[in-house]
């Protein structure tokens, strides 16, 4: 067992999920359309670049039309980005994804800071009461919980590193093209769009 998934394990007891919002909907787009899954961890620079590069025209051209929905999960590669994981639960749907947006905008800045400033700026970009930040971030059984959610995506979707994507039962890592996305589309619609 690598040394991050021994501390991701060990960051809490086990205890059941004290905060509702554990499993708070990352969602969005149309109920009826084909989804797509991506996880990713805050701390990853190559997320950063999908979320401010590539899903801004997804979104534009393919969620907003309804033609796709895109599920976020958390992938925490470290404990920064597991306790942030932990802040980011505040927020779920629209308000989840514009704040995801605005933190990975910001990474430069927060990964050079210590954890505590660190998450602190998380919660601040984000648009979350200090208060409730920390209280996420130090919930023991909201972080075991994110921990074995990335367990279950590293040992049942086979998830090796961030961004990950399932398109239509594939895992692909990596930032991947618009593209990418469009065709996948196509292909569960039967058709162009």
């Amino acid at each position: 067992m690598s040394l991050l998934r021994r501390s991701l394990l060990l960051a809490a007891p086990a205890l059941s999920v004290g905060i509702p919002v554990a499993r708070a909907e990352r969602r969005i787009g149309a109920l009826s359309a084909p989804e797509v899954v991506e996880w990713h961890s805050l701390t990853c620079p190559f997320c950063a670049q999908f979320v401010l590069t590539v899903w801004p025209e997804v979104e534009r051209r393919l969620v907003r039309p309804g033609h796709l929905a895109i599920r976020f999960e958390d992938f925490p590669l470290d404990m920064l980005a597991l306790e942030g994981a932990a802040v980011m639960r505040a927020l779920e749907g629209e308000a989840y994804v514009a704040a995801l947006k605005r933190v990975y905008g910001a990474q430069r800045v927060w990964i050079q800071m210590s954890r505590p400033q660190a998450l602190t700026e998380i919660a601040r970009v984000a648009g979350i009461p200090a208060i409730e930040a920390r209280r996420r971030a130090e919930d023991p059984a909201l972080l075991r919980e994110i921990a074995a959610e990335r367990l279950r995506a590293e040992q049942e979707e086979g998830v090796t590193g961030t961004p990950a994507f399932r398109i239509g039962g594939q895992i692909l890592v990596g930032v991947l093209p618009y593209e990418m996305f469009e065709a996948a589309t196509e292909q569960a619609h039967g058709r162009p769009i």
